[in-house]
């Protein structure tokens, strides 16, 4: 975490996509981007997805990754 310029408080260097990303990368969890995050990049939605979804099929993940209020939601 970086010093925020406008308050000072500790601010995240990624945002919650890049690093839930890099920290299954680091634990060597398979993974892939959730199904309307893959579906809006594939130009098939336009809605956009807000939540940070990851599909780790067929592993069942019980860690809570957090980054202030972004939560990261996992589906199978």
């Amino acid at each position: 975490a970086t010093p925020s310029r406008l308050s000072g408080q500790p601010a995240p260097r990624q945002t919650l996509d890049v690093l839930a990303a890099e920290t299954f990368d680091r634990l060597g969890i398979a993974w892939r981007q959730g199904k309307a995050q893959q579906l809006y990049n594939a130009g098939l939605t336009t809605q956009v997805p807000w939540r940070t979804i990851f599909d780790t099929s067929p592993r069942r993940i019980s860690r809570r990754l957090e980054v202030g209020k972004g939560v990261v939601e996992y589906e199978n």
